[in-house]
């Protein structure tokens, strides 16, 4: 973890385990998987904190988030294994 001004601290995950296959899909924002993998070459990145946030919203007795920002970024080889990297920031308790 890195602490940067204001309070705020950036911590980075990184998962490099190549796994064997995704289940990420192809199918568009809103569809239910389709069973397909992604293939590559491609890089996508996911914002992570609004769905932490909706998760939130719908539980009011839960915990609230530290995370100010929290990105994946994903890169896909043409095999359809993926590595990603988290990066979050976050505030310092």
């Amino acid at each position: 973890m890195y602490l940067l001004q204001g309070g705020i601290a950036m911590r980075i995950k990184v998962s490099l385990d190549k796994n064997k296959t995704n289940s990420h899909g192809t199918q568009n924002q809103g569809e239910s998987w389709n069973w397909e993998m992604v293939r590559g070459p491609r890089f996508k990145m996911l914002d992570l904190l609004k769905e932490i946030r909706q998760r939130e919203n719908q539980n009011p007795e839960g915990g609230r988030t530290r995370a100010v920002w929290y990105k994946r970024f994903i890169y896909y080889f043409p095999s359809g294994k993926w590595w990603n990297l988290d990066v979050v920031l976050v505030r310092s308790l």
